[in-house]
């Protein structure tokens, strides 16, 4: 049965593998490129997309519980967060409304 764990126990985990095992490996020539760690085994697999790298490391461990890093930055990507009034599908309102529902795009 897999482990349940939250999004910043993942994270946390994520980060320890990534720098103590993995960034001197890709750091030098994988700049710009995403590596995906599995947060169990300590596995990665290197891609120019997260599901690329992501697939590459499911070949490799089927079950693996994943967690991504763009080699060189210290976010994978920048979003904004809008908010979706209840009322109408259409509307974007960005971080708006406290009784809104978040829609991450």
């Amino acid at each position: 049965m897999p482990v349940q764990r939250s999004a910043e126990e993942v994270g946390r985990l994520g980060d320890e593998i990534y720098e103590r095992d993995v960034r001197t490996q890709v750091e030098a020539t994988c700049h710009g490129k995403i590596v995906a760690i599995d947060i169990v085994g300590g596995d990665y697999a290197i891609g120019d997309t997260v599901l690329i790298a992501s697939e590459r490391l499911r070949e490799q461990r089927p079950g693996a519980d994943v967690w991504s890093v763009r080699v060189g930055f210290q976010t994978l990507r920048n979003f904004r967060i809008f908010f979706l009034r209840p009322d109408s599908r259409s509307d974007l309102y960005p971080c708006s409304s406290s009784n809104s529902q978040h829609l991450a795009i």
